[in-house]
């Protein structure tokens, strides 16, 4: 698991969503019941933790574990 992965993974933990949920992929908000004030504060979490802005119009992107690290590699990355 990268740094990335990693920060994600915590950061989910952290809103009490189980690991096996976490790593299954599922959605964030469909599947696992996240509302838009939790996926505020992964945002957060996510822009505090690497040190980046994220504009409001690309949180939709995060979607699930993979999007969301898929995201953030290419926002750090770059």
């Amino acid at each position: 698991m990268n740094q990335i992965s990693w920060i994600v993974y915590r950061t989910l933990r952290k809103t009490g969503l189980r690991r096996v949920d976490i790593l299954s992929g599922k959605d964030f908000k469909d599947e696992l019941g996240l509302d838009s004030l939790e996926i505020l504060y992964l945002t957060n979490q996510f822009e505090r933790n690497l040190k980046i802005n994220i504009p409001d119009e690309d949180i939709k992107n995060f979607t699930n574990l993979d999007n969301t690290v898929k995201y953030l590699s290419e926002k750090v990355y770059v």
